[in-house]
């Protein structure tokens, strides 16, 4: 079995007529992975923040309504 290029060089430029087509078509694919996993991190950590406000905001809310039981079974 014979290998399509003999080097490297004519592997990258693959003949001439289809590199810009093959190229670029990988180019496009890196970056739509690239920019899958920003977002994917960049959700996760919304998320994260959003959960820990939230959290956050029901503790206190825990807190304040404790504190209001205690003030009415004392008077």
């Amino acid at each position: 079995m014979q290998p399509a290029f003999n080097t490297f060089s004519e592997f990258i430029q693959m003949g001439g007529a289809h590199a810009p087509f093959v190229w670029s078509a990988w180019g496009i694919s890196v970056l739509c992975l690239l920019l899958l996993v920003w977002h994917a991190r960049a959700t996760r950590q919304q998320f994260f923040r959003e959960e820990s406000a939230r959290q956050r905001r029901l503790q206190a809310q825990s807190q304040q309504a404790q504190g209001q039981q205690q003030q009415e079974s004392s008077s």
